[in-house]
């Protein structure tokens, strides 16, 4: 209700697209109207969360974003990272970028957390049992 009040909005900016349902996306756009449409997100990264049998049938389970660069539409790729340590950057360069994406930050930006046994102090990586069901 309140939101109606406002009329349709010059520009809408998605964050996190690639994660999201086509409705998902659409409607706030169709709802609101805009001039201006920014989609931000990584196709190559988690798809949308659909539990519908049905609705992935029919197609839900791909995002709109990840719609559009399959018919061809030209992503934006942002090549430096600023959130995670440089060495867990390192496997997705490698194994879903292609070598393309940079690290913006130092190792030493990104410390090991004190309190923990790390198996390599030099690389903040750990798998860890978390009691859950084995299968």
């Amino acid at each position: 209700p309140l939101l109606s009040k406002l009329g349709p909005f010059h520009a809408i900016l998605v964050d996190e697209v690639a994660q999201a349902t086509e409705p998902a996306t659409l409607v706030p756009v169709l709802a609101r109207g805009c001039s201006q449409l920014v989609l931000c997100g990584d196709h190559f990264q988690l798809p949308p969360s659909c539990a519908s049998r049905e609705a992935l049938a029919r197609g839900l389970g791909l995002s709109g974003y990840e719609r559009l660069v399959s018919q061809g539409v030209e992503p934006l790729f942002l090549d430096t990272q600023f959130r995670a340590h440089p060495k867990l950057m390192d496997f997705s360069c490698d194994a879903i970028y292609g070598g393309r994406l940079r690290s913006g930050i130092d190792a030493a930006a990104r410390p090991a957390v004190c309190g923990f046994a790390w198996p390599r102090r030099a690389a903040p990586l750990a798998f860890l049992e978390t009691g859950g069901p084995k299968g």
